[in-house]
């Protein structure tokens, strides 16, 4: 799974920012092999993509 900061100028950012938090873009798949695409913090990708596991 890939997670990239994304950049406060690009759109992405201005459509899912609230504040001046620090979004960042997960793809790929995770531990259970979902398919994920998802824009949040850090904190969120992480919470969302465990399921209860750890990282690849």
């Amino acid at each position: 799974m890939r997670v990239k900061k994304i950049p406060k100028t690009s759109r992405l950012y201005q459509r899912y920012a609230k504040g001046s938090e620090v979004l960042y873009h997960a793809t790929g798949k995770d531990k259970l092999g979902y398919k994920v695409n998802i824009v949040g913090t850090k904190a969120f990708i992480d919470k969302t993509t465990n399921h209860g596991g750890g990282h690849e």
